[in-house]
């Protein structure tokens, strides 16, 4: 099994939107958000989550786990962090071609 140590097709910007569903009219849910994304000019709705969700975008889930792993070995140095495997779902393969 090859690993895929390729971050960067996942660092695009994602955001929480209102989800509305068609009753007589379109009525807004207001506990729920859609989480979005736009690549190559193509919005895809990835998720739908519940109010009070914290939206972490995978260039702050790097970054936090760039610091997490200096704090836990504080004699290494940025060159020694390495990604191990990166794996998402086929949507975004989808959203990519």
């Amino acid at each position: 099994m090859n690993r895929n140590t390729n971050i960067e097709p996942l660092l695009f910007p994602v955001e929480l939107k209102p989800v509305y569903i068609k009753e007589r009219s379109y009525n807004k849910l207001s506990n729920f958000s859609a989480v979005t994304g736009n690549v190559d000019g193509i919005e895809k709705i990835y998720s739908v989550v519940s109010g009070g969700y914290t939206l972490v975008m995978n260039k702050e889930a790097l970054a936090f786990g760039k610091d997490v792993f200096r704090k836990m070995f504080p004699r290494s140095s940025d060159e020694d962090f390495n990604v191990f495997n990166v794996k998402y779902p086929l949507s975004k393969i989808i959203l990519s071609n």
